[in-house]
């Protein structure tokens, strides 16, 4: 597939007076109502694309406003309509909060900044009110301009309340976000990474007897990304591998040596910091991937499927021998 044209939006186009982190609390449905509402009104802009990003938003458009494909197929003459029939009958049966998150996140790869756009300001602002986004919480209308059924809301809320407590931590929690890793190393849970407004590559540490994050200064931190696995190797190294970006795909490793950050924190040392090392290794590797599995067992590190640059789900298994680094 063509390298992904990345789209931006004028700084004059943007909310200013608008926190980002702010934003990133909307929830689904309303979320992939927002980006409906911008993938209709900035389609001039989206004419730039490449065509398979076109046609994963239409279909993944129609699978989370109607639903699964049961249309006729189009004639084969009809080129642009059967391509079109064609992607969106390939989605089966992926149900419709899954094609929102798709298409949500799509869009997010390919526009980091739409939802800080001022055309979608009032439906911005009711969400953030906890209202629906006017027109786009009745109805939607697909690419080909008819109206879609009104998504449905998702059930099974959490409601269990005397089994889950929050409001338990202090200090500076991570900002909102998702496809974030969480790792507990000893006594110590490291967040990494995920989603907000835009991908993150930032690093949080909560000690959990303490219930506190810690604040570090972090080095050499991997690229931003989501959708990476982060394994803990021991009770003193955490192992970051994949994941997805604003460019493609990742396959490298990095490794935190987590203990090392505690130990200038508790030396109160003038700036704690928390140092990721990107770890090289010979011979053939996996090849990029995001949203896959990792996990560690007797000193070696097991990889198995994702998804690839080319959006094709794999079915690889890997090992790594972190004693050989092979």
């Amino acid at each position: 597939m063509t390298e992904r044209v990345v789209l931006d939006i004028k700084v004059e186009d943007l909310l200013q007076d608008t926190d980002a982190s702010v934003l990133s609390t909307i929830q689904y449905p309303q979320k992939f109502e927002l980006a409906a509402q911008f993938y209709k009104r900035y389609s001039d802009a989206l004419t730039g694309l490449h065509v398979d990003d076109q046609l994963l938003l239409y279909s993944l458009h129609q699978q989370a406003s109607v639903g699964s494909c049961n249309t006729p197929s189009p004639h084969l003459w009809n080129r642009v309509e059967r391509a079109k029939w064609d992607v969106w009958k390939q989605l089966g049966q992926t149900s419709k909060m899954e094609a929102m998150f798709l298409f949500v996140r799509t869009l997010e790869e390919i526009c980091p900044k739409w939802m800080m756009w001022k055309g979608i300001q009032e439906e911005v602002l009711a969400a953030l009110n906890g209202h629906g986004s006017g027109e786009a919480a009745e109805t939607l209308q697909t690419p080909t301009g008819r109206k879609a059924e009104a998504i449905p809301r998702p059930e099974g809320e959490l409601t269990a309340y005397r089994t889950w407590i929050g409001g338990l931590t202090t200090g500076s929690p991570p900002s909102p976000r998702y496809q974030h890793s969480c790792t507990v190393v000893g006594k110590y849970m490291i967040v990494f990474g995920g989603h907000g407004t835009c991908f993150l590559s930032d690093t949080h540490v909560l000690d959990l007897e303490s219930m506190t994050w810690m604040s570090y200064d972090v080095e050499n931190s991997p690229s931003p990304r989501a959708g990476h696995t982060a394994t803990p190797l021991d009770d003193e190294h955490v192992l970051i591998l994949g994941g997805h970006g604003g460019n493609g795909k990742f396959s490298e490793i990095h490794i935190l040596h987590v203990q090392h950050g505690i130990n200038t924190m508790l030396q109160k040392s003038e700036r704690p910091i928390l140092s990721w090392k990107r770890q090289e290794l010979p011979g053939p590797h996996p090849v990029n991937r995001g949203s896959h599995c990792a996990a560690e067992y007797q000193g070696q590190v097991y990889v198995f499927g994702g998804e690839s640059d080319e959006r094709e789900c794999l079915d690889d298994f890997w090992r790594l021998d972190l004693a050989q680094q092979t």
